[in-house]
């Protein structure tokens, strides 16, 4: 649940570092943190961004300025457990999160496919039957 700017010979902490925590195990006040609570105090990367309770994300796609002028390119992050798109951008670098934006879908997000010609975006949605999504600007 990082976003991370990935770079040869770099650690990124996994799976020792996270701001979140397994969500599986009950975690009392008493009980140890499973994972340490800092990426750089170890010798890691720190995130750019970390979504602390977990959004489940499970696809970054790069959008171009074709879909929407008004978007701009863009960044769009599908998520199972936050039932939502995420319309990001970053500065030039990709090393910090300017802008975020939720995009409630309301429904388990498992793919994206961007289709540049017929400004459509199409998200897999993971339900009993499993479902299309269809996102146009025309």
């Amino acid at each position: 649940d990082e976003i991370n700017n990935i770079r040869p010979d770099k650690h990124y902490g996994y799976p020792y570092s996270s701001y979140g925590e397994n969500y599986y195990k009950s975690l009392k006040e008493e009980e140890k943190f499973e994972f340490f609570k800092t990426h750089s105090d170890k010798g890691f990367e720190e995130p750019i961004f970390s979504w602390v309770p977990s959004i489940a994300p499970s696809q970054l796609l790069v959008i171009d300025r074709n879909f929407s002028k008004k978007w701009g390119k863009t960044v769009l992050l599908s998520s199972l457990k936050g039932r939502s798109l995420f319309r990001l951008s970053f500065d030039k670098d990709f090393n910090k999160l300017i802008t975020y934006e939720r995009i409630r879908i309301n429904k388990r997000i498992r793919d994206l496919i961007y289709i540049p010609n017929q400004k459509m975006i199409i998200l897999a949605q993971e339900n009993e039957n499993g479902s299309l999504g269809i996102i146009t600007n025309q």
